[in-house]
Parts: C-alpha cells; sequence; structure tokens
C-alpha cells in the first residue's frame, strides 16, 4: 500500500492539492483546496470540487480521481475532460461513494480494498500533474437505526398502565391515582396528573383526569365534560398556565367519536386525553417528553428515566400491580384535583373488584361476549399493534366494539 497508510475497516481517501507550473499550462494556473464532506457514510454519495484557477489554452487536458491502492493499471475511480476557454476560474467536480462494503465507489470504477489513497491526476501532452498535500475523506460504517420509540406512557382501556419505558401492566383498583408528578416542571410550575377509576364486574376504567399546572386545574370526565378551576365548559382560549388547550369534538361525518383535549407543552411536549361520545372511560397519554420536563416524575407510569415501579421514596422497586397501586394512591398530603371527594380517599385504600373463581370469571366473559366472535375481536383491535391480545381480552371480556377504538393508543 502506497505511503505506508496502516489499513483499518473505515474508508480513507486522500486528495493531493499543488500548483501547477505555467509551463505544463502555457501560463500561470493553481489547483484550490478539496471542497466537500471530511466523511462519507456508508451506502451514500458526497459531492467534492477543486477551484481551477487560470485559463486553460490547449487542448486534451484531462483529469483523474484516482485510487492508489488499486491493483489494476487503471486505477480511476471517475475523470473527465477540462476544456479550452479562457476562464480565469472554473470548477472540478465530481462525486464519491461509499459502498455497502466500506469500499470507495466513482462513477468508473471502485477501490479494491477498504481503504484507498485517492489523488487527483491531471495531464496535458502526456505529462501528468498529481495534485500535493494529502486530505483525509473517511467513509463510515452506518449506525444501526434506532429503536422505534415504544407507544407513549399513560392509561387506556380497562385501564392498562403503560411504563415510560413501554412495558405495560393493568391495576383494576378503584380510587384517585397518581399517574405522574414531577414538581420541577417547568422549574417551578410543576405537573400534576391523575386519574380516578371505576370499577364494573372484575375490571375497572377511568373515570375522570385531572391536569394541574402552576395553580390552574383542568378536569375532564366522561363524554368530554370538562371543568377549567372549577368552571363547566369554561373558556379554552387562555389554556392552563399558559399552555394552550385545543379541544376537538366528535364529528359524526368523519366518523371521530372521540372528545379530543390536547394540552400543548412546547417543543413536541403534550398531553392527550380522550374523552368517548358514548362511553364512559377516557384515556390519556403523554406524548414526546423529554428528560428536561419530565426526568424527575414519578407515579403509575414509573419513573422517567427507566420505567422503574418505584414507590414514593424514589428507592423501594414495587413489583405487584396491586401494591403498587395502594402506593400510588392519591395522599391527603397531595392537591386535590377533582371537585368532588369520592370514596375512597386516603388513608381509605383503593377498592379492589370482588375476588371471582376462574370459572366465575370464564363464565362473565363468556356471556359478555357471546355476541361478538374471536375474528371481529381482532379487526377491531387491529390497530393496538402489539398490544392487540389486550385488546382483544378487553373486548371479549366486555362484549363491546367499541371498547377497541376507546383503549387504543
Amino acid at each position: 500500500m502506497k505511503m505506508g497508510v496502516e489499513r483499518s475497516t473505515l474508508l480513507t481517501g486522500y486528495l493531493l492539492l499543488s500548483t501547477l507550473s505555467s509551463t505544463a499550462w502555457g501560463q500561470s494556473m493553481t489547483l484550490g483546496p478539496l471542497e466537500g464532506s471530511g466523511t462519507i457514510d456508508q451506502n451514500t454519495c458526497s459531492t467534492y470540487s477543486v477551484n481551477v484557477t487560470g485559463a486553460v489554452n490547449t487542448a486534451g487536458v484531462t483529469w483523474k480521481a484516482c485510487d492508489a491502492d488499486s491493483l489494476s493499471s487503471d486505477d480511476q475511480l471517475v475523470s473527465g475532460t477540462i476544456p479550452i476557454d479562457s476562464l480565469s476560474m472554473r470548477t472540478l467536480e465530481f462525486q464519491l461513494c461509499c459502498d455497502n462494503d466500506l469500499k470507495l465507489r466513482g462513477a468508473e470504477q471502485t477501490s479494491d480494498e477498504d481503504i484507498a489513497e485517492v489523488y487527483v491526476r491531471v495531464t496535458k501532452a502526456g505529462q501528468n500533474y498529481e495534485t500535493d498535500p494529502f486530505r483525509q475523506i473517511r467513509c463510515v460504517a452506518a449506525q444501526a437505526p434506532p429503536e422505534p420509540n415504544p407507544s407513549p406512557p399513560g392509561g387506556v382501556g380497562d385501564p392498562h398502565i403503560k411504563k415510560w419505558n413501554g412495558q405495560q401492566y393493568d391495576y383494576h383498583g378503584e380510587c384517585d391515582l397518581v399517574l405522574t408528578k414531577n414538581p420541577t416542571f417547568r422549574k417551578i410550575l410543576g405537573l400534576h396528573v391523575h386519574i380516578r377509576t371505576q370499577i364494573v364486574n372484575d375490571w375497572s376504567y377511568i373515570e375522570s383526569v385531572g391536569i394541574k399546572i402552576g395553580w390552574d386545574i383542568l378536569e375532564i370526565g366522561a363524554r368530554g365534560v370538562y371543568y377549567l378551576n372549577g368552571v363547566r365548559h369554561a373558556d379554552l382560549s387562555n389554556g392552563i398556565a399558559g399552555f394552550k388547550v385545543t379541544h376537538t369534538k366528535p364529528n359524526m361525518h368523519k366518523k371521530m367519536m372521540k372528545h379530543i383535549f390536547e394540552v400543548d407543552l412546547r417543543g413536541g411536549e403534550k398531553l392527550m386525553i380522550k374523552s368517548f361520545k358514548n362511553k364512559n372511560l377516557l384515556h390519556v397519554t403523554i406524548e414526546g417528553a423529554k428528560e428536561e420536563s419530565f426526568g424527575d416524575s414519578m407515579g403509575l407510569i414509573g419513573n422517567f428515566k427507566e420505567g422503574k415501579m418505584l414507590a414514593r421514596d424514589g428507592k423501594t422497586i414495587v413489583v405487584d400491580p396491586n401494591e403498587f397501586g395502594q402506593e400510588w394512591q392519591v395522599r391527603d398530603t397531595e392537591p386535590m384535583i377533582f371537585r368532588e371527594a369520592r370514596f375512597p380517599q386516603y388513608p381509605q385504600k383503593c377498592v379492589l373488584p370482588s375476588p371471582v373463581s376462574a370459572e366465575e370469571s370464564r363464565n362473565l366473559r363468556r356471556r359478555l361476549g357471546e355476541s361478538i366472535s374471536l375474528e371481529d375481536a381482532q379487526e377491531a383491535c387491529a390497530d393496538w399493534g402489539d398490544d392487540i391480545e389486550d385488546c382483544v381480552f378487553d373486548v371479549m371480556a366486555t362484549g363491546d366494539l367499541e371498547l377497541a377504538e376507546a383503549g387504543s393508543y
């Protein structure tokens, strides 16, 4: 290999630049520095250019971008001709690419090795002029695509609680619960998101969502009923604590059967609450959350960085969902976000569904789901992605196909 350059899995190229003598060109001519990126990503191309100063007054002047490591006598990657003209400056422009094997590729040839020394050669009347000094161009292996972001954390369905890390669990206790809270949100405002759950048979659902930012409180209930600072259906034009609130109502023509409340926390962060026209249950998610805003968050959806089910002490990991739900029941030391207190309130514990035998549970679900086939449930739940089994279970358990839309992430 020329110039004693050590080989590696990275593709390295060099462009040599020089001042060409006036005897070669018939008058003074120079090559400027190579312009373009110092790296080429795998399976992409990059454009390079060199400014040539001085008129070309002789025919047959050619240039090549060559691979010094090529084992063949014809080592040019790409080439061209400089036409005769009287311009005082022109630009030689060409593309070099990095292929899937991390080898340099031009329009005419591909390098033999995973490292190539590339130089530009100008030829006039059989005499070659090679550029100097070297310029390094590196071919960079493509990074693995990032893991897809999990669906946003929150609570949906009967309810399924999805943590910050995308993992999910169910909690069927009936009480007021801290979905998440961050006292350092926007430094001094603080953010609290509470949910109020209601038991039906051997499962439960989110009946109301309460959001407190700063001194403002937005409470959203079933079928689109909401209160801003205790006022039913108050004007939302000023938002909550200065954050824009958008209320999109159901539209029969567009087959949109839900009220959607979006709290824009800015920077792509938002709270999404869906209240369904013909259902009492609600759906709440946090989208686009960043560590700056939610890094200190804790609650039913875990801690922000890892989604761990941490107790209120921030250290103890709680494994059992029922214990974890009880841990995050709203305490009497926390703000009362909902307008009216409803049993149970701390220190009274959350109420769990009455225990039923496996046989009783199967019979109940069978009776409720008799009118719905498994195929119909699967079709209704098609948009649930990885959580489709949870959706099918909910639909079959309740005998309600519309629950698929109500609970979908």
